[in-house]
C-alpha cells in the first residue's frame, strides 16, 4: 500500500498562528498609540513657525508695518488676507487654524 504525500496545512496549525498574530497585536497596537499625541502636538508645534515664518516673509517683501488683522480663523491660505499661499506658503492648507493681529504675530488653535 503506497502513501501520497500531502501538502499543506492543518486547521490546528492555522488556529495556532492566527492566534499568534493576534497577541502580538495585542501588545503593539496599545503601544504606538502612545506615540500619536506627541506626534501631533510636534507637528503643531512645527507647523507654526513654518506659518510665521511665512508671514514674516511677506510683510518683510512688501515693506508692511501692519497687515489685515484677521478676526476669523483660517487653515486656508488661498482665502486668507493677506494671501500667504502660492507666493509664501508651500501648502494651501494647514492642519491647524490661525488668526493673527495687525503686527502679523500668529495664533494657532483647532489642532487635530
Amino acid at each position: 500500500m503506497t502513501r501520497t504525500a500531502q501538502s499543506g496545512f492543518t486547521l490546528v496549525e492555522l488556529i495556532v498562528v492566527i492566534g499568534i498574530i493576534a497577541t502580538l497585536a495585542a501588545v503593539v497596537i496599545p503601544s504606538v498609540g502612545r506615540f500619536v499625541a506627541p506626534a501631533r502636538a510636534a507637528a503643531g508645534g512645527d507647523e507654526i513657525v513654518k506659518v510665521q515664518a511665512v508671514m514674516d516673509m511677506y510683510i518683510a517683501e512688501n515693506a508692511l508695518t501692519s497687515v489685515t488683522e484677521n478676526a476669523v480663523a483660517t487653515n486656508d491660505f488661498g482665502a486668507s488676507t493677506p494671501q500667504l499661499y502660492p507666493d509664501y506658503a508651500r501648502d494651501r492648507m494647514s492642519h491647524c487654524l490661525y488668526t493673527w493681529d495687525t503686527t502679523g504675530l500668529l495664533v494657532q488653535s483647532g489642532c487635530p
